[in-house]
């Protein structure tokens, strides 16, 4: 009885873990990110509950090339580059980059001509 319990509670679980793998795996993004022109091994993450943006909660993973686990604020340390090159993105819980809605053009150097 217990046995058929597990199996009735388990086939649930493990159809809604592929759908959601299914869909994370659509999301997925690769790249490289460079840190003063050099290719940076981003190789720490971890997760903070962010400040609301636009009356939203959001999440801030920070990204470093060295160990910042110990550390309660390392959003701060690493924009001063104390873990090497570091990103850190504030994203809304429902996976979308927290930004200010502004369009945003890129900047190119005037080169004299």
């Amino acid at each position: 009885m217990l046995t058929r319990r597990l199996i009735i509670f388990s086939v649930p679980v493990l159809v809604l873990l592929s759908v959601a793998q299914s869909s994370a795996a659509d999301s997925e993004v690769s790249g490289v990110f460079k840190g003063n022109d050099q290719p940076a091994k981003l190789m720490f993450v971890s997760a903070h509950k962010g400040t609301p943006f636009a009356d939203k909660d959001t999440i801030k993973l920070v990204f470093t090339e060295k160990d910042h686990v110990k550390d309660e604020r390392p959003d701060l340390k690493a924009l001063f580059g104390d873990y090497g090159s570091a990103l850190v993105i504030g994203i809304q819980p429902d996976g979308k980059v927290a930004r200010d809605g502004r369009k945003t053009r890129s900047i190119r150097p005037n080169l004299g001509s």
